[in-house]
């Protein structure tokens, strides 16, 4: 099953505030959207997971 992630469960799932990711969003530091669901990003399960990898180190 494709679970997908808008801003504010993508910043909840990283521990990060959905100002902060928005901004990150808007400069092109974060993965490449998985779709567009109207005018805004989501992203899968997997795509936030190894983002909070990278962040982490892991």
């Amino acid at each position: 099953m494709l679970i997908l992630y808008g801003q504010k469960e993508f910043a909840e799932a990283i521990g990060w505030d959905d100002r902060k990711l928005r901004v990150y969003y808007q400069r092109g530091k974060l993965p490449e959207p998985f779709a567009m669901v109207g005018d805004r990003p989501a992203w899968t399960k997997e795509q936030v997971e190894e983002f909070k990898k990278i962040l982490t180190g892991q």
